[in-house]
């Protein structure tokens, strides 16, 4: 019997219903360009996992049209890995809104529904670019919320996304 659970989702249509509704999670579309950019201030000065480029070009294009976030039947699951990279960057974004706790539950929040992203679009059969950055940035959102217990937890992370990144370039 194979899992449901990230990493080893499969894809079965009776989750149709559940992987579009995760667009329902997008935030605004201000707060959406807010939490890419401290992203980009705090993260890209460390590792540059998501260029301004691809966020700036790819991804608020295909999840945000005329600023209002897609509707779920405009959610392909195909495009899933690339949520979950979006809702990585909004998780980490989130650690460096100075308005909020470095830990705090909107982070928490789109974390979860990064790793509900991977979940629904198997990661082993479908491994991509988008999949390995969400995975990393995933890694880098469990190191940079300080959670002792989690520091396993982010290096397991950085070294899973590691092996899908090599199993990418050996396909690619």
């Amino acid at each position: 019997m194979q899992s449901t659970l990230f990493p080893f989702g499969s894809h079965n249509e009776h989750h149709a219903e559940h992987w579009r509704d995760l667009v329902n999670f997008l935030p605004s579309y201000k707060r959406a360009t807010f939490l890419i950019d401290r992203y980009h201030v705090t993260f890209d000065s460390q590792v540059v996992a998501v260029p301004p480029s691809q966020t700036d070009e790819q991804l608020i294009p295909q999840f945000y049209s005329e600023k209002e976030p897609i509707n779920p039947g405009q959610l392909s699951i195909e495009s899933l890995h690339e949520l979950a990279l979006l809702f990585a960057v909004f998780a980490t974004g989130c650690t460096n809104d100075y308005s909020l706790p470095q830990r705090n539950a909107e982070a928490e929040s789109y974390a979860r529904l990064c790793r509900a992203a991977l979940s629904f679009y198997d990661v082993f059969r479908h491994a991509s670019l988008s999949s390995v950055q969400a995975i990393l940035i995933l890694s880098q959102y469990t190191k940079a919320v300080g959670m002792a217990r989690r520091a396993d937890v982010a290096w397991s992370l950085a070294s899973f996304g590691t092996e899908v990144a090599i199993s990418v370039s050996q396909f690619a």
